[in-house]
Protein backbone atom coordinates (compact mmCIF):
# COMPACT_ATOMS: atom_id res chain seq x y z
CA UNK A 1 0.00 0.00 0.00
CA UNK A 2 0.96 4.18 -0.48
CA UNK A 3 4.92 4.17 -1.45
CA UNK A 4 6.62 0.87 -2.02
CA UNK A 5 9.46 0.60 0.75
CA UNK A 6 9.17 4.15 2.17
CA UNK A 7 8.46 2.58 5.58
CA UNK A 8 11.35 0.35 5.44
CA UNK A 9 13.46 3.35 4.05
CA UNK A 10 12.25 5.32 7.23
CA UNK A 11 13.37 2.03 9.86
CA UNK A 12 16.54 2.10 8.18
CA UNK A 13 17.99 5.03 7.45
CA UNK A 14 16.16 7.87 8.87
CA UNK A 15 17.97 8.84 12.24
CA UNK A 16 14.73 9.34 14.82
CA UNK A 17 12.31 7.74 12.12
CA UNK A 18 11.00 5.17 13.98
CA UNK A 19 10.27 5.29 17.60
CA UNK A 20 8.28 2.85 20.22
CA UNK A 21 5.95 4.37 22.14
CA UNK A 22 2.84 3.61 24.08
CA UNK A 23 -0.30 4.74 23.07
CA UNK A 24 -1.66 5.44 26.83
CA UNK A 25 1.08 7.58 27.71
CA UNK A 26 0.84 9.56 24.40
CA UNK A 27 -2.78 10.38 25.54
CA UNK A 28 -1.70 10.92 29.58
CA UNK A 29 1.10 13.03 27.69
CA UNK A 30 -1.35 15.26 25.90
CA UNK A 31 -3.13 16.18 29.37
CA UNK A 32 -0.21 17.05 31.90
CA UNK A 33 1.35 19.29 28.82
CA UNK A 34 -2.19 21.33 27.97
CA UNK A 35 -2.06 25.00 28.22
CA UNK A 36 -5.37 24.51 29.41
CA UNK A 37 -6.99 23.65 32.91
CA UNK A 38 -9.86 21.62 30.66
CA UNK A 39 -8.53 20.84 27.32
CA UNK A 40 -10.61 19.21 24.40
CA UNK A 41 -10.60 15.57 24.40
CA UNK A 42 -6.98 14.02 22.23
CA UNK A 43 -8.67 12.78 18.38
CA UNK A 44 -7.62 9.68 17.40
CA UNK A 45 -8.07 8.88 14.07
CA UNK A 46 -7.98 5.59 13.10
CA UNK A 47 -8.30 3.56 9.58
CA UNK A 48 -10.53 0.92 10.47
CA UNK A 49 -9.31 -1.63 7.67
CA UNK A 50 -5.80 -1.40 8.81
CA UNK A 51 -7.22 -2.93 12.68
CA UNK A 52 -7.86 -6.33 10.70
CA UNK A 53 -3.86 -6.98 10.87
CA UNK A 54 -3.16 -6.70 14.69
CA UNK A 55 -6.91 -8.16 15.09
CA UNK A 56 -5.72 -11.59 13.31
CA UNK A 57 -2.37 -11.43 14.97
CA UNK A 58 -3.83 -11.19 17.82
CA UNK A 59 -4.67 -15.31 17.44
CA UNK A 60 -2.82 -16.18 14.35
CA UNK A 61 -3.86 -19.65 15.32
CA UNK A 62 -7.61 -18.67 15.29
CA UNK A 63 -6.75 -17.17 12.19
CA UNK A 64 -5.47 -20.81 10.56
CA UNK A 65 -8.92 -22.44 11.58
CA UNK A 66 -11.57 -19.78 10.12
CA UNK A 67 -11.51 -17.48 12.82
CA UNK A 68 -12.93 -17.23 16.55
CA UNK A 69 -15.53 -14.17 16.20
CA UNK A 70 -16.32 -13.83 20.03
CA UNK A 71 -12.44 -13.87 20.81
CA UNK A 72 -11.84 -11.59 18.02
CA UNK A 73 -14.62 -9.04 19.55
CA UNK A 74 -13.84 -9.30 23.05
CA UNK A 75 -10.28 -8.40 21.69
CA UNK A 76 -11.11 -5.46 19.97
CA UNK A 77 -13.50 -3.88 22.28
CA UNK A 78 -11.04 -3.81 25.16
CA UNK A 79 -8.93 -1.71 23.15
CA UNK A 80 -11.50 0.42 21.97
CA UNK A 81 -12.81 0.63 25.59
CA UNK A 82 -9.27 1.19 26.77
CA UNK A 83 -8.71 4.59 24.56
CA UNK A 84 -12.18 5.51 25.22
CA UNK A 85 -11.66 5.51 28.83
CA UNK A 86 -8.14 7.47 28.68
CA UNK A 87 -10.36 10.29 27.66
CA UNK A 88 -9.49 9.63 23.83
CA UNK A 89 -12.06 10.73 21.40
CA UNK A 90 -12.40 8.00 18.51
CA UNK A 91 -13.01 8.96 14.75
CA UNK A 92 -13.48 5.78 12.19
CA UNK A 93 -12.74 5.76 8.66
CA UNK A 94 -13.61 2.56 6.68
CA UNK A 95 -12.70 1.80 2.83
CA UNK A 96 -15.64 2.05 -0.11
CA UNK A 97 -15.31 0.95 -3.32
CA UNK A 98 -11.78 0.74 -4.90
CA UNK A 99 -11.12 3.72 -6.78
CA UNK A 100 -10.83 3.25 -10.38
CA UNK A 101 -7.49 4.57 -10.36
CA UNK A 102 -6.37 1.49 -8.04
CA UNK A 103 -7.91 -1.14 -10.22
CA UNK A 104 -5.23 -2.74 -11.45
CA UNK A 105 -2.99 -2.77 -8.73
CA UNK A 106 -6.13 -3.96 -6.72
CA UNK A 107 -6.55 -7.29 -9.29
CA UNK A 108 -2.18 -7.37 -9.10
CA UNK A 109 -2.98 -7.98 -5.28
CA UNK A 110 -5.40 -10.22 -5.27
CA UNK A 111 -3.31 -12.20 -7.69
CA UNK A 112 -0.42 -12.68 -5.50
CA UNK A 113 -2.68 -13.18 -2.62
CA UNK A 114 -4.28 -16.15 -4.95
CA UNK A 115 -1.13 -17.87 -5.31
CA UNK A 116 0.13 -17.27 -1.39
CA UNK A 117 -3.37 -19.35 -0.93
CA UNK A 118 -2.20 -21.98 -3.00
CA UNK A 119 1.36 -22.73 -1.13
CA UNK A 120 -0.93 -22.56 2.26
CA UNK A 121 -3.87 -25.06 0.47
CA UNK A 122 -0.79 -27.51 -0.22
CA UNK A 123 0.99 -27.36 3.20
CA UNK A 124 -2.48 -28.35 4.94
CA UNK A 125 -3.08 -31.16 2.61
CA UNK A 126 0.34 -32.38 3.55
CA UNK A 127 -0.13 -32.42 7.33
CA UNK A 128 1.71 -29.57 7.90
CA UNK A 129 1.56 -28.49 11.71
CA UNK A 130 -0.13 -25.38 12.90
CA UNK A 131 3.07 -24.13 14.34
CA UNK A 132 4.80 -24.69 11.18
CA UNK A 133 2.67 -22.48 9.15
CA UNK A 134 2.74 -19.85 11.16
CA UNK A 135 6.35 -19.76 11.02
CA UNK A 136 7.09 -20.99 7.20
CA UNK A 137 3.34 -18.95 5.13
CA UNK A 138 1.98 -15.85 4.60
CA UNK A 139 -1.28 -15.91 7.25
CA UNK A 140 -4.13 -13.71 5.95
CA UNK A 141 -5.82 -11.62 7.96
CA UNK A 142 -9.44 -11.88 8.79
CA UNK A 143 -11.46 -9.15 6.69
CA UNK A 144 -14.93 -10.52 8.50
CA UNK A 145 -14.27 -9.73 12.06
CA UNK A 146 -16.84 -7.17 13.44
CA UNK A 147 -14.69 -4.22 13.59
CA UNK A 148 -18.06 -1.81 11.88
CA UNK A 149 -19.68 -3.10 14.38
CA UNK A 150 -17.46 -2.49 17.55
CA UNK A 151 -16.21 0.62 15.79
CA UNK A 152 -19.54 2.23 16.20
CA UNK A 153 -20.51 1.49 19.71
CA UNK A 154 -16.97 4.54 20.13
CA UNK A 155 -17.47 6.82 18.14
CA UNK A 156 -18.17 8.61 14.44
CA UNK A 157 -18.01 6.13 11.53
CA UNK A 158 -17.88 7.39 8.06
CA UNK A 159 -17.50 5.23 4.90
CA UNK A 160 -15.69 6.60 2.15
CA UNK A 161 -17.81 6.43 -1.24
CA UNK A 162 -16.92 8.44 -4.10
CA UNK A 163 -13.08 9.80 -2.68
CA UNK A 164 -10.26 8.02 -1.79
CA UNK A 165 -10.55 6.97 2.54
CA UNK A 166 -6.83 7.74 2.65
CA UNK A 167 -7.37 11.39 1.55
CA UNK A 168 -10.85 12.10 3.20
CA UNK A 169 -8.76 10.75 6.43
CA UNK A 170 -5.70 12.61 5.99
CA UNK A 171 -7.63 15.94 5.33
CA UNK A 172 -9.99 15.06 8.26
CA UNK A 173 -7.60 14.37 10.94
CA UNK A 174 -5.37 17.69 9.58
CA UNK A 175 -8.76 20.29 9.84
CA UNK A 176 -9.16 18.80 13.60
CA UNK A 177 -5.66 18.83 15.02
CA UNK A 178 -5.84 15.11 15.79
CA UNK A 179 -3.61 14.07 18.08
CA UNK A 180 -2.72 11.05 16.05
CA UNK A 181 -3.80 8.74 12.94
CA UNK A 182 -3.40 5.00 13.44
CA UNK A 183 -2.96 3.19 9.89
CA UNK A 184 -0.53 0.49 8.24
CA UNK A 185 -0.57 2.88 4.73
CA UNK A 186 2.67 4.33 3.78
CA UNK A 187 0.72 7.66 2.59
CA UNK A 188 0.55 8.65 5.74
CA UNK A 189 4.14 9.53 5.68
CA UNK A 190 3.27 12.08 2.91
CA UNK A 191 0.70 13.98 3.70
CA UNK A 192 0.87 17.47 5.80
CA UNK A 193 -0.11 17.80 9.43
CA UNK A 194 0.18 18.31 12.75
CA UNK A 195 -0.76 14.90 13.87
CA UNK A 196 1.26 11.64 14.77
CA UNK A 197 1.37 8.79 12.77
CA UNK A 198 1.08 5.48 14.75
CA UNK A 199 1.57 2.19 12.80
CA UNK A 200 -1.60 -0.38 13.20
CA UNK A 201 1.05 -3.44 12.22
CA UNK A 202 2.85 -2.98 15.07
CA UNK A 203 -0.07 -2.15 17.23
CA UNK A 204 -0.24 -4.41 20.16
CA UNK A 205 -3.57 -4.39 21.29
CA UNK A 206 -3.30 -5.76 24.91
CA UNK A 207 -0.80 -3.00 25.65
CA UNK A 208 -1.40 -0.19 23.64
CA UNK A 209 2.60 -0.11 22.44
CA UNK A 210 3.15 0.31 18.72
CA UNK A 211 5.38 2.77 16.50
CA UNK A 212 5.60 6.18 15.55
CA UNK A 213 6.61 7.19 12.05
CA UNK A 214 8.19 10.52 12.36
CA UNK A 215 7.28 12.05 9.38
CA UNK A 216 8.86 15.77 10.20
CA UNK A 217 11.97 13.58 10.38
CA UNK A 218 11.69 11.82 7.02
CA UNK A 219 10.68 15.10 5.26
CA UNK A 220 14.07 16.86 6.97
CA UNK A 221 16.28 13.79 5.68
CA UNK A 222 15.42 14.01 2.28
CA UNK A 223 16.36 17.99 2.45
CA UNK A 224 12.50 18.75 1.45
CA UNK A 225 9.30 20.64 2.64
CA UNK A 226 5.97 19.12 2.95
CA UNK A 227 4.67 20.84 -0.09
CA UNK A 228 7.33 18.62 -2.33
CA UNK A 229 6.01 15.54 -0.47
CA UNK A 230 3.20 14.98 -3.19
CA UNK A 231 5.96 15.11 -5.99
CA UNK A 232 7.86 13.10 -4.28
CA UNK A 233 5.41 10.37 -3.84
CA UNK A 234 4.04 10.71 -7.16
CA UNK A 235 7.64 10.37 -8.16
CA UNK A 236 8.44 7.09 -6.36
CA UNK A 237 5.58 5.11 -7.55
CA UNK A 238 2.21 4.39 -5.65
CA UNK A 239 -0.83 2.51 -6.21
CA UNK A 240 -1.92 5.53 -8.74
CA UNK A 241 1.39 6.22 -10.12
CA UNK A 242 2.31 2.53 -11.38
CA UNK A 243 5.89 1.53 -9.78
CA UNK A 244 6.71 0.20 -13.46
CA UNK A 245 6.35 3.33 -14.71
CA UNK A 246 8.86 5.13 -12.49
CA UNK A 247 11.24 2.38 -12.12
CA UNK A 248 13.41 2.99 -14.67
CA UNK A 249 13.91 6.66 -13.94
CA UNK A 250 14.86 5.81 -10.72
CA UNK A 251 17.54 3.62 -12.15
CA UNK A 252 18.98 6.66 -14.05
CA UNK A 253 19.38 8.54 -10.13
CA UNK A 254 21.39 6.18 -9.29
CA UNK A 255 21.92 3.15 -6.88
CA UNK A 256 18.70 1.51 -5.68
CA UNK A 257 19.22 1.79 -2.22
CA UNK A 258 20.02 5.71 -2.86
CA UNK A 259 16.67 5.64 -4.32
CA UNK A 260 14.66 7.88 -2.51
CA UNK A 261 17.12 10.37 -1.68
CA UNK A 262 18.02 10.29 -5.42
CA UNK A 263 14.33 11.76 -5.87
CA UNK A 264 14.55 14.25 -3.39
CA UNK A 265 17.61 15.45 -5.07
CA UNK A 266 15.97 15.54 -8.20
CA UNK A 267 12.54 17.20 -6.99
CA UNK A 268 15.62 19.72 -5.20
CA UNK A 269 16.79 20.84 -8.96
CA UNK A 270 13.18 21.50 -9.93
CA UNK A 271 12.16 25.07 -10.49
CA UNK A 272 10.26 25.59 -7.03
CA UNK A 273 6.73 26.92 -8.25
CA UNK A 274 3.05 24.97 -8.57
CA UNK A 275 3.18 22.12 -11.88
CA UNK A 276 1.34 22.99 -14.72
CA UNK A 277 0.10 20.63 -17.47
CA UNK A 278 3.11 21.40 -19.35
CA UNK A 279 5.58 21.01 -16.08
CA UNK A 280 4.25 17.50 -15.38
CA UNK A 281 5.00 16.23 -19.36
CA UNK A 282 8.56 17.19 -18.87
CA UNK A 283 9.27 16.09 -15.76
CA UNK A 284 7.57 12.66 -17.47
CA UNK A 285 9.17 12.65 -20.64
CA UNK A 286 12.32 12.55 -18.37
CA UNK A 287 10.90 9.46 -15.93
CA UNK A 288 9.91 7.58 -19.74
CA UNK A 289 12.80 9.02 -21.57
CA UNK A 290 11.25 9.30 -24.65
CA UNK A 291 9.60 12.61 -26.58
CA UNK A 292 5.87 12.41 -26.23
CA UNK A 293 3.57 11.66 -23.20
CA UNK A 294 0.08 9.81 -23.31
CA UNK A 295 -2.80 11.59 -21.59
CA UNK A 296 -3.44 9.03 -19.21
CA UNK A 297 -0.26 9.20 -17.86
CA UNK A 298 -0.78 13.14 -17.34
CA UNK A 299 -3.83 12.88 -15.61
CA UNK A 300 -2.94 10.00 -13.26
CA UNK A 301 0.21 12.04 -12.37
CA UNK A 302 -1.94 14.76 -11.70
CA UNK A 303 -4.59 12.83 -9.20
CA UNK A 304 -1.54 11.50 -7.56
CA UNK A 305 -0.49 15.42 -6.68
CA UNK A 306 -4.30 15.93 -5.62
CA UNK A 307 -4.28 12.85 -3.51
CA UNK A 308 -1.58 13.94 -1.17
CA UNK A 309 -2.40 17.50 -1.51
CA UNK A 310 -4.90 17.14 1.65
CA UNK A 311 -4.69 21.33 1.96
CA UNK A 312 -5.87 21.80 -1.42
CA UNK A 313 -9.57 23.15 -1.24
CA UNK A 314 -11.65 19.76 -1.32
CA UNK A 315 -13.91 19.74 -4.91
CA UNK A 316 -17.72 21.09 -4.19
CA UNK A 317 -19.75 18.28 -5.25
CA UNK A 318 -22.97 19.48 -6.62
CA UNK A 319 -25.92 17.66 -4.62
CA UNK A 320 -27.61 14.83 -6.62
CA UNK A 321 -31.10 15.02 -7.68
CA UNK A 322 -31.19 10.94 -7.66
CA UNK A 323 -33.18 10.20 -4.72
CA UNK A 324 -31.06 6.44 -4.31
CA UNK A 325 -27.82 7.81 -4.23
CA UNK A 326 -28.90 10.36 -1.94
CA UNK A 327 -29.61 7.18 0.61
CA UNK A 328 -26.74 5.06 -1.15
CA UNK A 329 -24.11 7.86 -0.32
CA UNK A 330 -24.87 7.68 3.31
CA UNK A 331 -25.53 3.97 3.62
CA UNK A 332 -23.48 1.84 4.68
CA UNK A 333 -23.01 -0.64 1.42
CA UNK A 334 -20.43 0.15 -1.17
CA UNK A 335 -21.92 -2.78 -2.49
CA UNK A 336 -25.05 -1.41 -3.13
CA UNK A 337 -23.52 2.07 -4.76
CA UNK A 338 -21.16 0.36 -6.85
CA UNK A 339 -24.11 -1.88 -8.49
CA UNK A 340 -26.52 1.42 -8.70
CA UNK A 341 -23.93 3.76 -10.31
CA UNK A 342 -22.21 1.19 -12.72
CA UNK A 343 -18.47 0.87 -10.91
CA UNK A 344 -17.36 -2.22 -11.31
CA UNK A 345 -17.75 -4.35 -8.02
CA UNK A 346 -14.54 -5.91 -6.81
CA UNK A 347 -14.98 -9.53 -5.46
CA UNK A 348 -11.84 -10.96 -3.96
CA UNK A 349 -11.57 -14.89 -4.17
CA UNK A 350 -10.26 -15.33 -1.03
CA UNK A 351 -8.40 -18.71 0.42
CA UNK A 352 -9.29 -21.21 -2.49
CA UNK A 353 -7.68 -23.48 -4.73
CA UNK A 354 -10.07 -23.34 -7.86
CA UNK A 355 -8.34 -25.81 -9.82
CA UNK A 356 -9.67 -28.84 -7.86
CA UNK A 357 -13.22 -30.49 -8.28
CA UNK A 358 -14.60 -30.68 -5.11
CA UNK A 359 -16.01 -26.69 -4.91
CA UNK A 360 -13.03 -25.28 -6.04
CA UNK A 361 -14.04 -24.72 -9.51
CA UNK A 362 -17.43 -23.51 -9.12
CA UNK A 363 -15.67 -20.79 -6.29
CA UNK A 364 -16.85 -17.83 -8.93
CA UNK A 365 -20.56 -18.96 -10.06
CA UNK A 366 -21.25 -19.84 -6.15
CA UNK A 367 -20.77 -15.83 -6.09
CA UNK A 368 -22.34 -14.33 -9.19
CA UNK A 369 -25.33 -16.27 -8.79
CA UNK A 370 -26.04 -14.21 -5.57
CA UNK A 371 -24.43 -11.24 -6.72
CA UNK A 372 -26.59 -11.23 -10.23
CA UNK A 373 -29.86 -11.93 -8.21
CA UNK A 374 -29.13 -8.88 -5.93
CA UNK A 375 -28.07 -6.42 -8.78
CA UNK A 376 -31.36 -6.70 -10.11
CA UNK A 377 -33.30 -5.65 -7.27
CA UNK A 378 -30.81 -3.23 -6.98
CA UNK A 379 -31.19 -1.78 -10.25
CA UNK A 380 -34.92 -2.95 -11.28
CA UNK A 381 -36.23 0.23 -11.02
CA UNK A 382 -32.81 1.93 -12.96
CA UNK A 383 -33.93 4.48 -15.37
CA UNK A 384 -34.47 5.25 -18.67
CA UNK A 385 -33.68 1.55 -18.83
CA UNK A 386 -32.53 -1.52 -16.54
CA UNK A 387 -29.44 -2.66 -16.96
CA UNK A 388 -28.95 -5.93 -18.57
CA UNK A 389 -25.41 -7.14 -17.30
CA UNK A 390 -23.40 -5.22 -14.45
CA UNK A 391 -19.22 -4.87 -14.45
CA UNK A 392 -17.38 -7.17 -12.14
CA UNK A 393 -14.12 -7.49 -11.42
CA UNK A 394 -13.46 -11.29 -10.22
CA UNK A 395 -11.20 -14.33 -10.85
CA UNK A 396 -13.12 -16.93 -12.74
CA UNK A 397 -10.82 -19.71 -12.92
CA UNK A 398 -7.48 -21.20 -12.10
CA UNK A 399 -5.50 -20.09 -15.08
CA UNK A 400 -7.59 -16.49 -14.97
CA UNK A 401 -6.25 -13.34 -13.64
CA UNK A 402 -8.56 -11.00 -11.77
CA UNK A 403 -10.07 -8.86 -14.63
CA UNK A 404 -13.36 -7.00 -15.50
CA UNK A 405 -16.22 -9.38 -16.68
CA UNK A 406 -19.92 -8.04 -17.58
CA UNK A 407 -22.46 -10.20 -16.06
CA UNK A 408 -25.71 -10.60 -16.69
CA UNK A 409 -28.31 -10.12 -14.55
CA UNK A 410 -30.99 -12.39 -13.73
CA UNK A 411 -34.19 -10.23 -12.85
CA UNK A 412 -37.13 -11.62 -11.02
CA UNK A 413 -40.53 -12.69 -12.89
CA UNK A 414 -43.06 -12.95 -10.40
CA UNK A 415 -42.20 -10.52 -7.62
CA UNK A 416 -43.04 -7.14 -6.21
CA UNK A 417 -39.72 -5.13 -6.08
CA UNK A 418 -40.03 -1.61 -4.12
CA UNK A 419 -37.66 0.81 -4.94
CA UNK A 420 -34.31 1.04 -2.73
CA UNK A 421 -35.07 4.38 -1.58
CA UNK A 422 -38.46 2.67 -0.43
CA UNK A 423 -37.34 -0.31 1.14
CA UNK A 424 -34.70 1.29 3.05
CA UNK A 425 -37.50 3.48 4.44
CA UNK A 426 -36.77 3.27 8.66
CA UNK A 427 -40.69 4.87 8.99
CA UNK A 428 -42.10 2.10 10.96
CA UNK A 429 -45.41 1.71 9.01
CA UNK A 430 -43.50 1.16 5.71
CA UNK A 431 -41.62 -1.14 7.53
CA UNK A 432 -44.24 -2.84 8.61
CA UNK A 433 -46.14 -3.43 4.78
CA UNK A 434 -43.07 -4.56 3.43
CA UNK A 435 -42.11 -7.32 6.01
CA UNK A 436 -43.57 -10.19 4.09
CA UNK A 437 -42.07 -8.34 0.37
CA UNK A 438 -38.68 -8.20 2.17
CA UNK A 439 -38.80 -11.95 3.35
CA UNK A 440 -39.95 -13.05 -0.07
CA UNK A 441 -36.79 -11.13 -1.91
CA UNK A 442 -34.65 -12.10 0.47
CA UNK A 443 -35.49 -16.00 0.36
CA UNK A 444 -35.34 -15.29 -3.84
CA UNK A 445 -31.95 -14.40 -3.62
CA UNK A 446 -30.54 -17.43 -2.48
CA UNK A 447 -33.23 -20.28 -3.57
CA UNK A 448 -36.33 -20.29 -5.78
CA UNK A 449 -37.15 -23.14 -3.26
CA UNK A 450 -36.53 -21.76 0.03
CA UNK A 451 -39.91 -21.05 1.81
CA UNK A 452 -39.91 -17.14 3.14
CA UNK A 453 -42.08 -18.32 6.02
CA UNK A 454 -39.75 -20.79 7.47
CA UNK A 455 -37.11 -18.47 6.83
CA UNK A 456 -38.70 -15.81 9.14
CA UNK A 457 -39.37 -18.32 11.66
CA UNK A 458 -35.75 -18.54 12.57
CA UNK A 459 -33.86 -16.33 15.04
CA UNK A 460 -32.54 -13.08 13.12
CA UNK A 461 -29.08 -13.95 15.19
CA UNK A 462 -28.91 -17.30 13.47
CA UNK A 463 -30.92 -16.41 9.83
CA UNK A 464 -28.05 -15.90 7.69
CA UNK A 465 -26.02 -19.15 9.08
CA UNK A 466 -29.18 -20.87 8.20
CA UNK A 467 -30.03 -19.33 4.71
CA UNK A 468 -26.09 -19.51 4.10
CA UNK A 469 -26.01 -23.67 4.56
CA UNK A 470 -29.37 -24.02 2.92
CA UNK A 471 -27.71 -22.28 0.02
CA UNK A 472 -24.60 -24.18 -0.14
CA UNK A 473 -26.24 -27.31 0.36
CA UNK A 474 -28.69 -26.64 -2.36
CA UNK A 475 -25.61 -25.91 -4.91
CA UNK A 476 -23.82 -29.17 -3.73
CA UNK A 477 -20.93 -27.20 -2.60
CA UNK A 478 -21.53 -28.81 1.47
CA UNK A 479 -23.36 -32.00 2.89
CA UNK A 480 -26.06 -32.16 5.55
CA UNK A 481 -23.82 -32.76 8.34
CA UNK A 482 -21.12 -29.67 7.37
CA UNK A 483 -24.61 -27.39 7.08
CA UNK A 484 -25.57 -28.93 10.47
CA UNK A 485 -22.31 -28.19 11.76
CA UNK A 486 -22.19 -24.67 10.63
CA UNK A 487 -26.21 -24.03 12.30
CA UNK A 488 -24.55 -25.67 15.56
CA UNK A 489 -21.38 -23.57 15.71
CA UNK A 490 -23.34 -20.52 15.23
CA UNK A 491 -25.78 -21.41 17.53
CA UNK A 492 -23.00 -22.37 20.38
CA UNK A 493 -21.37 -18.97 19.86
CA UNK A 494 -24.63 -17.03 19.66
CA UNK A 495 -26.14 -18.27 23.10
CA UNK A 496 -22.44 -18.95 24.85
CA UNK A 497 -23.36 -22.49 25.35
CA UNK A 498 -19.06 -22.96 25.99
CA UNK A 499 -15.70 -21.60 27.22
CA UNK A 500 -14.37 -20.55 24.38
CA UNK A 501 -10.95 -19.67 26.29
CA UNK A 502 -10.70 -23.59 26.90
CA UNK A 503 -11.08 -25.07 23.42
CA UNK A 504 -8.00 -26.64 22.62
CA UNK A 505 -6.51 -26.14 19.11
CA UNK A 506 -6.07 -29.00 16.74
CA UNK A 507 -2.02 -29.54 16.02
CA UNK A 508 -3.32 -30.28 12.56
CA UNK A 509 -5.64 -28.82 10.00
CA UNK A 510 -7.90 -31.24 8.42
CA UNK A 511 -7.71 -30.25 4.79
CA UNK A 512 -11.92 -30.27 3.50
CA UNK A 513 -12.74 -28.17 6.79
CA UNK A 514 -9.94 -26.00 5.96
CA UNK A 515 -11.91 -25.35 2.61
CA UNK A 516 -15.26 -25.22 3.64
CA UNK A 517 -14.53 -22.31 6.45
CA UNK A 518 -13.48 -19.86 3.89
CA UNK A 519 -16.08 -20.66 1.38
CA UNK A 520 -18.63 -20.11 4.01
CA UNK A 521 -17.48 -16.89 5.07
CA UNK A 522 -17.44 -16.06 1.61
CA UNK A 523 -21.13 -17.26 1.19
CA UNK A 524 -22.12 -15.66 4.36
CA UNK A 525 -20.54 -12.00 3.25
CA UNK A 526 -22.45 -12.21 0.51
CA UNK A 527 -25.95 -13.02 2.46
CA UNK A 528 -25.32 -10.58 5.13
CA UNK A 529 -24.90 -8.11 1.62
CA UNK A 530 -28.67 -9.53 0.99
CA UNK A 531 -30.04 -9.00 4.43
CA UNK A 532 -29.06 -5.48 4.35
CA UNK A 533 -30.13 -4.56 0.75
CA UNK A 534 -33.25 -5.66 1.80
CA UNK A 535 -33.46 -4.24 4.60
CA UNK A 536 -33.77 -6.82 7.47
CA UNK A 537 -30.69 -6.30 9.47
CA UNK A 538 -31.95 -4.76 12.40
CA UNK A 539 -29.53 -1.32 11.86
CA UNK A 540 -26.44 -1.29 14.17
CA UNK A 541 -27.65 -2.86 16.86
CA UNK A 542 -27.31 -6.64 14.63
CA UNK A 543 -23.46 -8.14 14.18
CA UNK A 544 -23.20 -9.45 10.60
CA UNK A 545 -20.13 -10.92 11.03
CA UNK A 546 -20.70 -14.77 11.22
CA UNK A 547 -21.32 -16.77 14.31
CA UNK A 548 -18.10 -18.58 13.96
CA UNK A 549 -15.80 -20.04 15.54
CA UNK A 550 -13.21 -22.40 13.41
CA UNK A 551 -11.84 -24.16 16.26
CA UNK A 552 -14.92 -25.28 17.73
CA UNK A 553 -16.03 -26.28 13.98
CA UNK A 554 -12.57 -28.15 13.48
CA UNK A 555 -13.40 -29.99 16.89
CA UNK A 556 -16.69 -31.20 16.39
CA UNK A 557 -16.16 -32.21 12.08
CA UNK A 558 -15.37 -35.27 12.64
CA UNK A 559 -18.12 -36.13 15.65
CA UNK A 560 -20.82 -35.03 12.92
CA UNK A 561 -19.26 -36.52 10.03
CA UNK A 562 -19.73 -39.71 12.33
CA UNK A 563 -23.46 -38.69 13.51
CA UNK A 564 -22.16 -38.29 16.58
CA UNK A 565 -24.46 -34.93 17.42
CA UNK A 566 -27.00 -34.06 19.17
CA UNK A 567 -29.25 -31.62 17.07
CA UNK A 568 -31.80 -31.02 19.50
CA UNK A 569 -31.08 -27.03 19.48
CA UNK A 570 -31.21 -26.53 16.15
CA UNK A 571 -33.58 -28.67 14.79
CA UNK A 572 -36.51 -26.42 14.47
CA UNK A 573 -34.34 -24.03 12.02
CA UNK A 574 -33.05 -27.35 10.12
CA UNK A 575 -34.63 -25.83 6.83
CA UNK A 576 -32.28 -27.47 4.12
CA UNK A 577 -33.10 -31.05 5.82
CA UNK A 578 -34.80 -31.78 2.69
CA UNK A 579 -31.99 -30.88 0.32
CA UNK A 580 -30.19 -33.60 1.80
CA UNK A 581 -28.32 -35.82 -1.29
CA UNK A 582 -27.37 -38.79 1.34
CA UNK A 583 -30.57 -39.69 2.38
CA UNK A 584 -29.17 -41.98 4.98
CA UNK A 585 -28.24 -39.16 7.50
CA UNK A 586 -31.64 -37.87 8.66
CA UNK A 587 -32.00 -41.84 9.44
CA UNK A 588 -28.40 -41.84 11.21
CA UNK A 589 -28.88 -39.13 13.48
CA UNK A 590 -32.53 -40.29 15.00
Amino acid sequence: MGVRHLDRFMRENVPGGCLRINIESEIRKYFQTAKTPNPPAPIIVIDLISLYTPLSQHDEKGVLFGGRFNLAYVAIDDFFAKLKSLGAKLEFFHDGPVQESKSETWCERQDGRYSNSLKLIEAVDAGTTVEELLSQYEIPSNFLYPLKHVAKKYGGFRLSMSRECDQELAAFATKARALAVLSNDSDFLIYEGSWKYWSTRELELSTLFTMEFNRPALVEHLGLSFKQMPLFATLSGNDIMPYEVVRKFHITLGLSRDKFPNIGRYILDLPQKPLTEMGINSILRRVLNQGTVDKDLTERFQLSLDVYSVNIRPQVMNPTEDRVLQVLLVHDSPFMYQIWEGVPLDVSIGIVDMGRKDFGQNYARLQLFLIRRMAAIILFHRKPQRPTHCPIIIKMDHESPHQEHRVPIQYPRCLEIPSLAVMQSKEPVMVKHLRKVKFQLLSWIASDTVQHDQLRKIPQELRMTALTAYYLLEQRAIELFEADLFLQVAYDVIYDTYDYRSVVYPATIGSRPFRLIFLYQKIYALIAKAVCLVSLDGGDSVRNDPPFDGVLFHRYYDKFNDGQCDLGHIKDWRIYEDLAIDSNYSEREK
